[in-house]
């Protein structure tokens, strides 16, 4: 289990495409993860702690910010029809 909390995890980064993502994952490694997505234009920062510190005591939480959302650069999509091909290093987190 990592030692990290919402709180306290440091903010990483995956670049594909020409376009860098910005996220944080903790909790209890080796579980499936659940994959925090927001929506429309908010980020990451947006997630009660209570939540997904609660959830991390069970599994691993990844928080993540879409493309041109918080830390991640690129032009945001506007639709969620555009979400799909947004996600092309999603198994790089």
């Amino acid at each position: 289990m990592s030692n990290y909390t919402h709180e306290t995890v440091p903010t990483q980064f995956v670049e594909t495409k020409g376009i860098r993502y910005a996220y944080r994952r903790f909790g209890k490694a080796g579980t499936v993860p659940l994959l925090f997505l927001q929506y429309f234009n908010a980020n990451l920062d947006g997630w009660d702690p209570a939540v997904t510190n609660g959830l991390a005591a069970d599994h691993e939480v990844i928080l993540f910010d879409n493309a041109g959302v918080g830390a991640s650069r690129a032009f945001p999509s506007w639709s969620c029809l555009d979400l799909d091909p947004a996600f092309p290093g999603i198994d790089d987190l």
